[in-house]
């Protein structure tokens, strides 16, 4: 099986290849003495978009590898259900209460299912 959908994949390297358009321009700012706030604005973004592709491949994962895992038997206590919430994935600073029930599937559990405080 694949790692990742080519689609996906396809998607996030040219993403990636806008981001680090962001991070040369922001070494030029820094290069340049640009006004902090700006530089620090650029940052954020750079940072969003760089979170973007992160969810664009957990939810590929979900949806693709850990669904087929689950289907087939393999993701049982490899994969406690619980753990697929985006939230517990990425490590996000809210804390994120996660509800799967068993007859989601894995995709859906994640795409509807988390709960931000």
């Amino acid at each position: 099986m694949d790692r990742m959908r080519t689609e996906i994949k396809t998607s996030c390297l040219k993403r990636l290849k806008r981001i680090e358009g962001q991070i040369r321009g922001l070494a030029g700012m820094v290069e340049d003495d640009r006004y902090c706030i700006d530089v620090v604005t650029q940052i954020a973004a750079a940072k969003a978009a760089l979170r973007r592709v992160e969810e664009e491949i957990l939810r590929d994962h979900v949806a693709h590898c850990v669904e087929h895992a689950i289907s087939s038997g393999d993701g049982g206590p490899v994969v406690p259900r619980s753990s697929l919430c985006p939230a517990t994935l990425i490590g996000m600073s809210r804390p994120a209460t996660c509800r799967v029930s068993e007859t989601e599937s894995a995709h859906a559990a994640v795409t509807s299912s988390c709960v931000y405080a």
